[in-house]
C-alpha cells in the first residue's frame, strides 16, 4: 500500500516546519511526503532541503512552472505522483498526531463496503491563531456546516465546504478527478463533485484532526457564520462572490447538465436552510 501526503509550499518559512513534523510525528508513518513549492522567494527551499537529508521519506518534486497557485500545485502533484492513497497538505496548519491512522482506518472500512469506487474521507477541524491558540473547538460548527450534507451533488455545487487538507482520496478518486476543470477555483470542490457525480462515495469522521491556522495570509480562511465580520466580508467581496459563482456553474457544466436555475434554486434553498 502506498499513501502519498502532497504538500504544497510557497513563501512557507515561517510555519513550514511545525507543519512538516506534525507530519512526521504521525502515528501511522508508513507513507511518503511530496511537495512542490510555487516559486517561494524566502527560505522556504532551504528548509526543504535540511528535511530532505534527513527524511528519505519526504521528496521534492521539481516543476519549472511557477505560479500554479494552490489549485494547480496540487492537482499537479495529484497528476505526477502515483499511489493507492492520497492526502493533501496545506503549509500553515498543524496535523494532530492521530490524522493519518484515523483518516486511513475509515477509508479502508468504506471501501471494503463499495469495493472500487471512488472514495473521499474527510474530518473536522479545530480552527486556532496563529500562535496555534484555539479559536474555535470545531471548524464544522464554527462555519454552521452539516457534513452529512456534503454527500449531496447539489448542495456541494452551490457550497463547496470541503476542506481540502483534511481529504483522503483513493487511486479511483484521484483517476476520475484528472484532468481537472480550468473553471475549478479549489482542488476539494472539483474532486468531490467528480466523486459525486460518478456515484463515488464521501464520508467523514467527526474527530478534528487538524489545527486549522488563521492569519493574514490564508489562501481561504474561517469565518464564523452569522457574525457581523461574516456579513461585512459578503459586502466587501460581493464582486468575487459574483465571479466565483460564475465559475462555479461552468465548471458544474463540465461535469453534468445544469441550469443557471437550478443553480439559484439550490443556492437559495440550502442557504437559507444553513444561515449562509
Amino acid at each position: 500500500m502506498k499513501l502519498a501526503i502532497l504538500l504544497a509550499t510557497y513563501n512557507s518559512e515561517k510555519y513550514l516546519k511545525v507543519q512538516i513534523d506534525s507530519i512526521l510525528a504521525q502515528s501511522f508513518s508508513d507513507f511518503t511526503l511530496y511537495i512542490r513549492d510555487d516559486g517561494s522567494t524566502d527560505s522556504t527551499i532551504s528548509i526543504i532541503d535540511e528535511y530532505l537529508k534527513l527524511f528519505p521519506n519526504i521528496i521534492f518534486l521539481k516543476d519549472n512552472q511557477k505560479n500554479r497557485l494552490s489549485l494547480g500545485s496540487f492537482m499537479w502533484m495529484l497528476e505526477n505522483v502515483n499511489a493507492d492513497y492520497y492526502m493533501f497538505s496545506d503549509h500553515d496548519d498543524y496535523w494532530l498526531e492521530n490524522k493519518v491512522e484515523l483518516t486511513l482506518n475509515k477509508m479502508l472500512a468504506v471501501e471494503s463496503v463499495g469495493s472500487k469506487k471512488p472514495v473521499i474521507i474527510h474530518t473536522d477541524l479545530k480552527v486556532v491563531d496563529t500562535n496555534l491558540n484555539e479559536i474555535a473547538p470545531s471548524f464544522w460548527k464554527y462555519s454552521k456546516i452539516d457534513p452529512k450534507l456534503l454527500v449531496n451533488f447539489n448542495f456541494l455545487a452551490v457550497y463547496n465546504l470541503l476542506t481540502g487538507c483534511t481529504m483522503m482520496i483513493n487511486e479511483e478518486a484521484r483517476n476520475i478527478s484528472l484532468p481537472y476543470s480550468k473553471y475549478s477555483l479549489m482542488h476539494d470542490s472539483w474532486i468531490g463533485l467528480k466523486v459525486l457525480d460518478k456515484g463515488g462515495i464521501i464520508d467523514f469522521i467527526p474527530n478534528q484532526t487538524i489545527l486549522y491556522r488563521q492569519h493574514g495570509n490564508n489562501t481561504i480562511g474561517a469565518t464564523e457564520v452569522g457574525t457581523k465580520k461574516y456579513f461585512i466580508n459578503k459586502i466587501l467581496f460581493l464582486n468575487r462572490i459574483l465571479e466565483n459563482n460564475r465559475r462555479k456553474l461552468k465548471m458544474i457544466k463540465q461535469i453534468r447538465e445544469y441550469s443557471i436555475y437550478t443553480y439559484i434554486f439550490y443556492k437559495f434553498v440550502y442557504g437559507i436552510k444553513n444561515g449562509k
